[in-house]
């Protein structure tokens, strides 16, 4: 169940709420919904997901580099290569502390983006 959109705006039902799109109809509405992105929307959608992805990748490059050396040491091994038998990965207390470093950063883009979204959408809405 989908509610009607007509020139952006929801179509009202005539009893205080807004009609409302059934089976096909609804698919034909979400359908038309995503074709309404106007030119120019792009900076918007960087400025809407560009903060999650400034917080995110660092962190997953981060906390990826721990076991990059065990992982070549294995590609070795499963090629041929003649590598030496490679140990589980194991952290240490430098891991933990840039892990904590990683879940503090992950948390204040997450409150900046629940503050800062909304900021922009009401811009782009002017």
């Amino acid at each position: 169940m989908t509610a009607l959109l007509r020139n952006g705006d929801y179509c009202p039902d005539g009893m205080g709420g807004f009609r409302q799109a059934w089976g096909g109809e609804e698919v034909l509405e979400r359908v038309l919904f995503q074709l309404t992105a106007r030119r120019g929307s792009f900076p918007l959608l960087l400025a809407l997901f560009g903060l999650r992805l400034l917080a995110v990748l660092p962190c997953t490059l981060v906390l990826g580099m721990a076991a990059m050396e065990k992982s070549r040491s294995l590609l070795l091994l499963s090629l041929g290569g003649g590598g030496k038998r490679a140990r589980a990965v194991t952290y240490g207390g430098a891991y933990w502390y840039r892990f904590g470093v990683c879940c503090v950063c992950l948390l204040l883009a997450a409150l900046a983006e629940l503050w800062l979204v909304p900021q922009f959408l009401l811009l782009a809405a002017r």
